[in-house]
């Protein structure tokens, strides 16, 4: 390793620490945020199912189950993947860091040999840490659009009922099917 690379492997390093860290602390937060979200949303619908219960009204199957969804055990599954996210961002910033401090030593030590160990150690941190910085990008951009297509999905659904969502859905094939079956008519203009 040369004075140059060590220079230039640093700089890198601590670029994609700092990105590295800042997505780390995102991820953890937004693991916070929500299970408290859904904590409240379930402690709500238990409380509202306790003050029906008092007016003498017990619980439908299909509440009961609801609530069920709101479990914090079922949301932790929900949430595996942030935790994933956040442990491999707590590896490779723990990985970065100790490289880095590899370097500085190495860098400050008089008459230090080329180590081409350590030039090894460096890049392939640095380039895991850009990897992952790609991949979680490509990623949330993908869970973001999923997230939007369920939510309109959604809102559809609720829009109209299902006779009517199928029965569009039946003159649209039936148009498609009359569109690209040969017509002896004319076009209409």
């Amino acid at each position: 390793m040369s004075n140059d690379y060590a220079a230039i492997v640093s700089t890198l390093d601590v670029a994609v620490l700092l990105v590295g860290a800042v997505q780390f602390a995102k991820v953890w937060a937004r693991i916070g945020d929500e299970t408290a979200a859904q904590a409240q949303t379930r402690r709500e619908r238990m409380g509202a199912l306790i003050e029906q219960q008092r007016q003498g009204v017990e619980p439908s199957r299909s509440e009961l189950l609801e609530v069920r969804r709101t479990s914090l055990v079922r949301w932790f599954r929900q949430l595996a993947l942030l935790h994933t996210a956040g442990l491999i961002w707590f590896f490779t910033c723990g990985n970065l860091i100790v490289v880095q401090l590899r370097v500085l030593r190495w860098a400050g030590t008089a008459g230090a040999g080329p180590n081409p160990d350590l030039a090894q150690d460096a890049f392939n941190w640095v380039a895991i840490g850009v990897v992952l910085l790609f991949i979680e990008g490509y990623v949330g951009g993908f869970v973001r659009a999923r997230r939007k297509a369920q939510q309109a999905r959604k809102a559809y659904s609720l829009h109209y009922t299902n006779e009517e969502r199928i029965g569009l859905d039946q003159k649209v094939r039936e148009a498609a099917r009359s569109e690209s079956a040969p017509s002896a008519a004319p076009a209409d203009t």
